[in-house]
């Protein structure tokens, strides 16, 4: 999807699971991101909670109010690596296209099990497994934008699974 249409489509509400060192730095680039609009934040800690307010941010009160905003249509997973599969099945057994930081998963039944989740639940399931450089970021929320206007996201997780699989030694 080419960067003039993304302009004219309306954003993607996307929120953010974890507001730590990778939340913030995705909160930041999501703010760069004209086809996205950050929706708010969830995180268990306070004094996370407190900055992203100061800073403006939505804090949402817990992950079920997140669960219940229905504009929210992307969620990026920016915990701890092993929450990324309970968190990004729960999310997507709840409607939400999930961007989950690296590593996704800690095996290979855990991401078998993410993909599986969003195959039944008619979402997306994007996993980063780019270098967190400007381009490489940009090119990733492209992707997944254009993946969730165009429903061409099967392919293209397919072939991101076999990369996985590659990188992986299998």
């Amino acid at each position: 999807m080419d960067a003039q249409k993304m302009a004219e489509t309306k954003p993607v509400k996307v929120a953010i699971v974890g507001y730590g060192g990778m939340g913030k730095w995705h909160t930041g680039k999501l703010d760069k991101c004209e086809a996205v609009e950050c929706a708010g934040i969830v995180d268990i800690k306070e004094d996370r909670k407190e900055l992203a307010r100061e800073k403006g941010r939505r804090v949402y009160r817990d992950l079920e109010e997140l669960l219940e905003d229905d504009e929210v249509k992307l969620v990026t997973v920016a915990t701890p690596n092993h929450l990324h599969k309970e968190l990004s099945i729960r999310l997507m057994e709840h409607g939400k296209n999930v961007i989950c930081e690296k590593p996704v998963a800690l095996s290979m039944e855990s991401l078998e099990r993410m993909i599986a989740a969003a195959e039944k639940n008619g979402v997306h399931y994007y996993p980063i497994l780019v270098n967190h450089e400007k381009e490489s970021w940009d090119e990733a929320i492209a992707v997944a934008f254009g993946k969730l206007q165009t429903g061409e996201y099967a392919e293209y997780g397919a072939a991101k699974k076999q990369e996985f699989l590659k990188n992986l030694g299998g």
